[in-house]
């Protein structure tokens, strides 16, 4: 039998159709490459940058920032998720729909409900946003959880146990409202109705595929290829869709080699 591909997620990644898409995407990649693909779902984004250096998996979905860190291991970020044709997202940072909040001044001892440390849609870029806004942690925020998923956090604000939290938004949606929150409902559906956008931050690099340093050259070029011709065919386009709210998956670009590197000067900050 041929060697066993495990691909990594985390259920930090979020949405209802996570592990579902993981498991369509597993199936199609399969298929193209003739290699069993086998899933490995981490708790969090820590878990699953710790399975990666440990070795227990061979390809991971990744966030930027966690990506950054892995390349910073050794691993390859073959591929990135391209979304109506762009190669970057936003993030939307969400309130209460019928809540108080609607300037950045009334940003005072606010509980923000933040995805994870190593989300740059969930935490790190919403957080430096308002900070580059003018906005002082120290008065903005009375306190700050981590809720481990944007579903949870985006359910705590609508439910009145947080003020603000952030959620992906594709680059596409990002000058309206109404398509903005479509995309927040894919991950909560009561969105719509429950919660509205605050503020939208700036272009953040693609997450993507890693391939991790202990995987042979002819399992790295079947698993790349593999995943290029996803788009193509009907179980790949519908997997790519569920997990990854993504059109294909294309080699990575000059810009989004840029913007990681870029990235990678804010590593730091999620120390």
């Amino acid at each position: 039998m041929p060697a066993t591909v495990r691909l990594g997620i985390s259920q930090g990644h979020g949405g209802a159709t996570v592990v579902a898409g993981t498991r369509s995407f597993a199936s199609a990649l399969t298929a193209r490459i003739g290699r069993p693909v086998r899933v490995h779902v981490s708790e969090d984004y820590a878990g699953l940058l710790r399975a990666f250096r440990a070795g227990a998996i061979d390809l991971g979905w990744m966030p930027p920032v966690l990506a950054a860190s892995a390349v910073e291991d050794g691993a390859q970020l073959a591929l990135v998720c391209e979304r109506d044709g762009a190669l970057t997202y936003r993030s939307a940072i969400v309130v209460r729909a019928e809540g108080s909040l609607r300037t950045l001044d009334d940003l005072a001892s606010v509980r923000a409900a933040w995805t994870d440390r190593q989300s740059a849609s969930g935490y790190l870029f919403p957080r430096l946003h308002l900070i580059a806004s003018g906005v002082d942690p120290a008065a903005a925020f009375a306190s700050e959880a981590f809720l481990g998923s944007p579903r949870a956090a985006c359910s705590a604000v609508a439910d009145g146990h947080a003020d603000l939290c952030a959620c992906f938004t594709s680059e596409a949606h990002a000058r309206s409202s109404e398509l903005t929150l479509a995309d927040v409902a894919r991950i909560y559906p009561a969105a719509s109705w429950r919660l509205r956008v605050f503020r939208l931050t700036d272009s953040i690099p693609s997450d993507g595929m890693v391939i991790a340093p202990h995987v042979d050259g002819e399992v790295r070029a079947q698993v790349v290829a593999g995943m290029c011709q996803l788009h193509t065919f009907a179980d790949g386009r519908e997997a790519l869709d569920k997990l990854l709210f993504a059109d294909r998956l294309v080699s990575l670009a000059p810009e989004i080699e840029r913007l990681m590197a870029k990235l990678k000067t804010l590593l730091p900050l999620m120390k």
